[in-house]
C-alpha cells in the first residue's frame, strides 16, 4: 500500500508560523512510509507531484511483488520418472 501525506497551504506558510514543524512531519512520514509534500491546492504547486511519486512508488511494489512472486521455489515433482527420455532406439 502506498499512502501520501500532504501538507497542503504551504502558499500561506512562513517558516516562523508553521503550525507544525516540517522536519516533525518528515520524520513521521519516514518512520511510516509516507510519501509526504508539501503543496498548494491553491497556487497548485506540487498537487500533480505527489500523485505522480504516488503512482511511481505503486508501479514499483507492484513490480516487487510480481517478482518475488515469480521467484518462489518451484516444488519437486513427487514422481520418480523426469523428463529426460533416454531412447535407445536411435534411428537416423
Amino acid at each position: 500500500m502506498v499512502i501520501g501525506l500532504a501538507g497542503n497551504k504551504a502558499d500561506l506558510v512562513t517558516e516562523n508560523k508553521r503550525q507544525v514543524d516540517t522536519r516533525e512531519v518528515v520524520e513521521y512520514a519516514d518512520e511510516n512510509r509516507l510519501i509526504f509534500m508539501e503543496i498548494s491546492a491553491k497556487q497548485g504547486d506540487n498537487v500533480t507531484e505527489i500523485f505522480i511519486n504516488i503512482a511511481k512508488q505503486v508501479v514499483v511494489k507492484q513490480s516487487a511483488s510480481t517478482l518475488h512472486k515469480s521467484s518462489k521455489k518451484i516444488p519437486p515433482s513427487k514422481s520418480k520418472s523426469s523428463c529426460f527420455s533416454s531412447n535407445t532406439d536411435n534411428k537416423s
